[in-house]
């Protein structure tokens, strides 16, 4: 879809779902205060809101599954009348009530089953109810083509951000297929959850129970699984349980940078020779370099798997890193370290961590900034939940990452550099539920909303938190001139 518009409003990561006391969105009142914003700039302009995927998260709803294409209904329902999400979906019926509102949902990761057009209905029905005109401003972008827009003369582009995560990837097209069987009255394969998926439904589901922390706190790679592994060895087990995670990942990995992920049958590898090119180049692959590499790496990673390589090990040698993230932290405790070993490994890491920092080069902004054409002035990518305002390399425009209207946790330097200050702040995350976390002043709320827009001539561009009725939006990162009008 091509939005026209003359001021663009994009967030993402809502995550709404999951029963109380474990709910990450907790930003009720900031979305009543964007609303009444975007209403009053509508009175004189044509305004577009995007709520740019993890909208709503079927992963926190129970029974958990991969992907529930038989109950997915009645989850949404349940999410959308739950008394902390209500408020969101009577916002946007009121944004869409206006005539000089479009709203657009696209799809993340975590609500992948808003793709099926029966629980697509649940939600449009929901939003826009029985109000034609409404539903006709109201899209859902469910095939993973992102969200584009024009502001003025400025190209804007909307993508999750999953699209450049090897853990995260959505196959479409089997989506699509399971749409069509269930349709039909079809039988079909079950879909085959990205690596992500799994690792949240079969470790961090269950490990969440005690240590709701694990959905909040940043970076995970550097400090949610050394503590969880000091708090609680047992999550050692539950990760080398679901080692049959890793190699869906290899697969999605080769798949994605093979160019092959959502194709029909893409998950044999073709029949050519792979010692046609022992070395590729570092340039672009033609067709043929592709398949050669998609082949070799597959049939690679499946001859370590009957050689019975261990699943982490595999996943640390194709990778070149320990992709779970528990790195050096595991290896102590497997060697019977002390706690505080255990725990120093987490620490060193984070004070050199600059997940916060607005202005860090991270993974998907290099991957975005790379596949996007450069002629596209402003990208705005979600998943991560970690704010960016950055330069693009590719291009002359601006690449910002929306941040979350979900919770967040962060371990801060005196905190961690202080022993009596640590060892308080681990004996508030075991056996306590948001709420408690929440009312100990733990939590960290920053609704954030990347705006492009014509003001004077120009198009401007930047990220901003939202704030109160008086004073709803405040800049944070600066403000960018974008395009001239």
């Amino acid at each position: 879809m091509n939005l026209v518009v003359d001021a663009l409003h994009v967030v993402s990561d809502f995550h709404l779902g999951g029963k109380a006391g474990f709910q990450i969105f907790r930003s009720k009142a900031k979305f009543e205060v964007l609303v009444g914003a975007l209403l009053d700039e509508a009175k004189e302009r044509r305004v577009g809101f995007v709520i740019n995927g993890d909208f709503v998260d079927f992963l926190a709803e129970e029974p958990a599954a991969y992907f529930d294409a038989v109950h997915a209904s009645d989850k949404l329902r349940r999410i959308l009348t739950d008394p902390s999400f209500a408020g969101v979906a009577t916002g946007i019926r009121e944004l869409l009530a206006s005539p000089n509102v479009s709203v657009a949902i696209a799809l993340g990761n975590h609500d992948v089953e808003l793709a099926l057009p029966w629980v697509a209905e649940v939600l449009m029905e929901a939003l826009s109810g029985h109000d034609r005109e409404a539903r006709s401003r109201l899209t859902l972008e469910t095939a993973g083509l992102g969200i584009s827009a024009r502001v003025g003369s400025a190209k804007v582009l909307c993508l999750h951000g999953n699209e450049f995560d090897e853990w995260n990837v959505t196959d479409y097209e089997a989506l699509r297929r399971s749409a069509r069987a269930k349709r039909w009255g079809a039988a079909t394969e079950p879909y085959a959850a990205n690596a992500g998926t799994r690792l949240v439904v079969d470790v961090m589901n269950a490990v969440k129970t005690r240590y709701p922390f694990v959905d909040l706190l940043k970076p995970e790679s550097g400090a949610v699984l050394p503590l969880l592994l000091a708090l609680d060895p047992s999550v050692a087990r539950r990760i080398s349980a679901a080692a049959g995670t890793i190699p869906r990942l290899a697969r999605d990995a080769v798949r994605w940078r093979a160019g092959y992920l959502g194709d029909p049958g893409a998950g044999t590898a073709p029949d050519v020779s792979l010692q046609a090119r022992p070395h590729i180049s570092g340039g672009p692959l033609t067709d043929r370099e592709r398949r050669e590499v998609a082949a070799r790496l597959l049939d690679r990673t499946e001859d370590r798997m009957r050689d019975g390589v261990d699943a982490r090990s595999l996943a640390s040698a194709e990778q070149g890193t320990d992709l779970l993230g528990i790195g050096g932290a595991l290896r102590r405790l497997v060697e019977r370290a002390p706690r505080s070993e255990v725990l120093r490994e987490a620490i060193n890491y984070l004070d050199a961590d600059r997940s916060f920092d607005r202005t860090e080069i991270d993974t998907t902004f290099r991957r975005a900034d790379q596949e996007v054409p450069s002629d596209v002035d402003v990208v705005v990518t979600g998943h991560t939940h970690l704010e960016r305002v950055l330069r693009r390399r590719n291009g002359k425009g601006y690449y910002f990452n929306s941040g979350t209207w979900a919770s967040l946790m962060q371990i801060e330097p005196p905190v961690r550099r202080d022993p009596a200050a640590f060892e308080e702040f681990l004996g508030k995350l075991a056996g306590r539920d948001l709420d408690q976390l929440d009312a100990d002043g733990l939590l960290i709320s920053r609704p954030a909303v990347v705006s492009v827009r014509e003001e004077g001539g120009r198009v401007v561009a930047g990220l901003r938190h939202v704030g109160t009725a008086s004073k709803p939006f405040e800049v944070v990162g600066g403000e960018f001139e974008v395009a001239g009008t």
